[in-house]
């Protein structure tokens, strides 16, 4: 009779267990995708922030060497860049547990913020032929160098995304 009652006791805990222990594991394969999904998304916003600000950086390059720049060509890429950058850094609002501070902080508007005041100031001081030959003004390598500090979010936000997987192995 006893035999019977643990066997009978170990056919009912031990698939209970078993499921115990697929439900665990499910929970981490899920985080560990989260991650991965959210460090991909961060990969992608720091990718195109960095081609919108080498796109700017190269525009006002261009300027200082004296190569003439067609203003609606530049407004219309850096447009473009712009967007899509954007769009990329909107994205890591679906990753706010996986990524630190974004829901706090939403430091990537930071981001986005120094980008567009860069464009805009590039913008008019070509309009205004204030970058001319050999010469950039103090305001145009400020915001880019304002840019291009506020990117370093990224930096910090795939470090904690690569302890976070690395913790879920």
């Amino acid at each position: 009779m006893g035999g019977a009652l643990i066997g009978g006791g170990a056919a009912i805990l031990g698939p209970l267990l078993l499921k115990r222990k697929e439900r665990h594991q499910a929970v981490a394969d899920n985080k560990q995708e989260q991650a991965d999904d959210a460090m991909k998304a961060l990969i992608d916003a720091r990718m195109k922030t960095r081609l919108w600000l080498d796109y700017l950086v190269s525009t006002v390059a261009q300027a200082a060497a004296g190569v003439p720049i067609d203003r609606d060509a530049f407004e219309a890429r850096a447009e473009k860049l712009g967007k899509d950058a954007v769009r990329a850094c909107y994205r890591l609002e679906y990753f706010d547990e996986e990524i630190v501070s974004v829901r706090s902080y939403h430091l990537y508007y930071q981001v986005i913020g120094a980008m567009r005041n860069s464009a805009v100031v590039i913008k008019m001081s070509l309009a205004t032929g204030a970058i001319a030959e050999g010469h950039v003004p103090n305001e145009v390598m400020d915001v880019l160098t304002q840019a291009e500090q506020t990117r370093t979010w990224f930096r910090l936000a795939s470090a904690h995304l690569t302890t976070i997987r690395a913790s879920h192995p």
